[in-house]
């Protein structure tokens, strides 16, 4: 495992049972934004692209997952720019990264 991928788990262990339902919560959240961002690349939408990305960018970085932020940072910027091309493409990046991370 990478050190972003124990991101969670270091997380957790910083902040102990408090942050447990924290960041489950986060986790929730996530998950909607990432499949939001999925159905905006299939539906050609930059908007909503850009705020699902927006989002999901500034909760991954708040609990440590700094890959997935970095993704979702350029996925926001191409998303505000109307570029889905661009955004689209880095849909296997984003997976990469969030994927792993999800299973802490």
């Amino acid at each position: 495992m990478t050190v972003d991928e124990n991101a969670i788990r270091e997380t957790l262990s910083a902040f102990g049972d408090s942050a447990t339902k924290l960041v489950e919560l986060t986790l929730i959240d996530a998950d909607r934004l990432y499949q939001e961002i999925e159905d905006a690349i299939e539906n050609d939408d930059a908007e909503t692209a850009r705020l699902a990305a927006h989002s999901l960018k500034s909760i991954m970085k708040q609990i440590g997952v700094h890959s997935v932020s970095e993704v979702a940072q350029k996925m926001e910027r191409f998303g505000k720019e109307g570029d889905m091309k661009s955004c689209s493409n880095l849909w296997d990046d984003l997976g990469a990264s969030y994927i792993p991370a999800r299973k802490y």
